[in-house]
Parts: structure tokens; sequence; C-alpha cells
């Protein structure tokens, strides 16, 4: 007995398709190649996503939801996007002390209005920011 003939008892016609490359990519089964121009629409809308303080990982699931593509994908753009951010700033010539100091600022304030407004958990996440932020504890030390 053949061996195709052998594939053939075990998976009868109809069971497994085949496809030929021109069947794939005319039924759309393959995926797509998109242009230069959606990749950086993709590129942009992930940038102003994690230029919005949102993790990478909402990034990621937002960006596999709107644009209709895999995880696997979506983590690809994403990093493009996160390594765009960090040679951004790189180039900028901010002054990490400056940031610091802002950074600073914004979460002390945040931790005020988080007492003012009697939200434990608030104060909690603010006063662990500031902690690994500047290392005030011994532990980091």
């Amino acid at each position: 007995m053949d061996h195709r003939d052998y594939f053939s008892y075990l998976h009868p016609p109809g069971i497994f398709p085949t496809y030929t490359p021109q069947d794939t990519c005319n039924n759309r089964l393959m995926a797509a190649r998109i242009c230069k121009a959606e990749e950086q629409q993709r590129l942009n809308w992930a940038v102003k996503r994690l230029m919005a303080c949102r993790s990478t990982t909402a990034t990621v699931a937002c960006v596999s939801e709107h644009w209709g593509i895999s995880r696997r994908q979506a983590r690809r753009v994403v990093g493009v996007a996160h390594q765009q951010l960090v040679d951004d700033l790189e180039e900028s010539g901010v002054d990490r002390q400056k940031l610091v100091a802002q950074i600073t600022h914004g979460l002390m304030e945040a931790l005020g209005k988080a007492i003012a407004s009697d939200q434990p958990a608030a104060v909690v996440g603010c006063a662990r920011e500031l902690n690994s932020l500047l290392g005030l504890s011994a532990s980091s030390r």
C-alpha cells in the first residue's frame, strides 16, 4: 500500500481539505499582508494608547481587538511602539532628574487627594509607586 493511500484511509476526503497556495490566499485562510500605511496606522494607534498610560498588556488586548489581529501580532506592534517611545525619550535629551521630580510631584499630589477623599487603596498605590521610584525602603538599598 502506498503511503498516500494509507493517509487517505486515516483521513477520508472532505475531513481535512487540501488547499493550494492560491486557494489559501484567495479564500483569505492565510494571513493577508498589510500595506505600509496600515502598518503605520496600527503603530500610531498603539503609541497613542501607550502614551495614555495604558499598560502594555492592556494595549496588546486593545490592538488585537481593534485591528482584528492575533495577540502575537499585537505584541509585535506594541513592542515596536514601546521601542519607538523609548527611542524618542532618549533622543529628546530629557533630563531624567527633572522627569523624576515631575513624576514625584504628581504622585505626591495624587497621594494628597487620595488621603483627602478617604481612598486607602489609592493611598497605598501612590505610596508604593513613590517607594519604587525613589527607593525609600530599606530593602531597596
